[in-house]
């Protein structure tokens, strides 16, 4: 039997105890979905494309809006982390730097706990580390962080705190 779903699954080595036991999951990544082609990627200094993401890592630490900034200077954003095959593709670019923690996309006003993406869209794919009570929705952690070292899982983190960067042209 097959089925077909329209979201991403992230692969899980095994599935004894689960419900799925027996079921693979693969991601099928249509040429639509892609916003980049290889040669627009590669047009812009700096930047690798890997299929259907454009990115360039910036390992120089730097603050939340520093960070849009230095992206928008680029002709990019901070990466837009928005389904399962985008936080795959950044673990496995992460996976080649030494210090793996770096700002992507989401923030949100401190009255609130709705993420948003940097062009107000809602946030609906999400990679917390929950088993370190994150998001934590401190006052002033209104920014996004992937840090490598709890298992690319993703924390708030203050605007004024200073990371590596993901910028992303889609």
């Amino acid at each position: 039997m097959c089925e077909i779903w329209d979201e991403d699954f992230i692969h899980i080595s095994t599935t004894e105890g689960s419900t799925d036991v027996g079921w693979i999951y693969y991601y099928i990544v249509r040429d639509l979905e892609c916003g980049v082609s290889t040669e627009n990627c590669l047009s812009h200094s700096g930047f690798i494309y890997t299929p259907c993401f454009c990115h360039r890592h910036i390992s120089t630490q730097m603050f939340y809006q520093n960070a849009i900034d230095i992206c928008a200077s680029y002709n990019s954003s901070l990466a837009k982390v928005n389904r399962g095959f985008v936080q795959l593709t950044l673990e496995k670019i992460l996976a080649q730097v030494v210090d793996g923690e770096v700002r992507i996309q989401g923030d949100r006003a401190s009255v609130t706990s709705t993420w948003r993406f940097n062009n107000g869209d809602l946030m609906k794919y999400f990679n917390w580390n929950t088993n370190e009570g994150q998001p934590s929705l401190g006052p002033t952690e209104l920014s996004i962080v992937i840090r490598k070292s709890k298992g690319y899982r993703w924390h708030d983190a203050l605007i004024e705190e200073a990371f590596g960067v993901v910028c992303q042209i889609y």
